[in-house]
């Protein structure tokens, strides 16, 4: 299992005439995957430190390569507002590359070169960035899917109290998404906590409650994902799961367009 801890000396900041910024350093050890190395960081980064708002941040792998260096950036800019998600959605058409973006909400330093809004301006080349185009609207199952795909992949979410309930008292509802699901070519329910963490009202045992979890995913081909650090985690866990579904899916495409083209 992956581990994240914050080095020793990891604070440190700078103060100029424009805005203060501080810095805050993780090494993540056991891991090959750069994708858990993003959940641990943007799980256990604090959103706010001494004042000033998380930025962005930089991994860095070391050799041999399941160790990761972090370098967490603050400064002045608060996030912008983004409204609860309240409903279901899924991935409309892939993704598209931008290179620039509307605005520059933040510069560092004294005299900071002004890249007019590049993204990934290396010097020389824009490297750009992928941005997934989502879209709000009905599922026939699952709160999550992939445009096109709707009857390939479906990804349901739930809270550790929605997973109890469903469960328990919507047992037999539940068990009829579950048969659902059971159609799909990859299908999950990413719990936002652990079964652990059961809420104090709930009757139900935690021991049943994963009894439960582990005897219909074998029963039904679902596979269920607990996210020790919560809803952050939930929500970039069921990304990456969209994201590489599509990404299979992609090269089998291409392997597919290959062999036509051999013939």
């Amino acid at each position: 299992m992956a581990t994240i801890i914050e080095q020793v000396t990891s604070e440190s900041g700078t103060v100029s005439a424009d805005a203060n910024t501080d810095e805050l350093n993780y090494t993540v050890f056991g891991t090959f995957d750069r994708d858990e190395v993003e959940i641990l960081v943007e799980s256990t980064a604090p959103t706010v430190f001494r004042g000033n708002y998380l930025q962005g941040y930089d991994v860095k792998e070391v050799e041999p390569g399941d160790q990761w260096e972090i370098k967490v950036s603050y400064g002045p800019t608060p996030p912008r507002e983004t409204g609860d998600d309240s409903f279901s959605f899924d991935t409309s058409g892939g993704s598209k590359h931008i290179k620039t973006s509307k605005e520059t909400v933040n510069s560092y330093g004294t005299s900071p070169p002004d890249f007019e809004n590049s993204i990934g301006f290396d010097g020389k080349n824009i490297e750009g960035v992928d941005v997934v185009r989502t879209v709000t609207r009905g599922l026939p199952t699952g709160d999550y899917s992939i445009a096109g795909f709707e009857d390939r992949i479906a990804i349901e979410r739930k809270s550790v109290g929605d997973f109890y309930m469903s469960i328990g008292a919507e047992r037999e509802r539940f068990e009829r998404e579950m048969i659902r699901l059971q159609q799909m070519e990859f299908s999950a329910v990413v719990i936002e906590g652990i079964v652990e963490d059961r809420p104090p009202t709930v009757q139900m045992g935690v021991k049943s409650a994963t009894h439960t979890m582990l005897s219909w995913a074998v029963k039904y081909g679902v596979h269920f994902y607990e996210c020790h650090h919560g809803r952050r985690e939930a929500e970039l866990k069921t990304f990456h799961l969209l994201r590489h579904f599509w990404k299979q899916v992609t090269e089998e495409k291409k392997a597919v367009l290959k062999e036509l083209l051999a013939v």
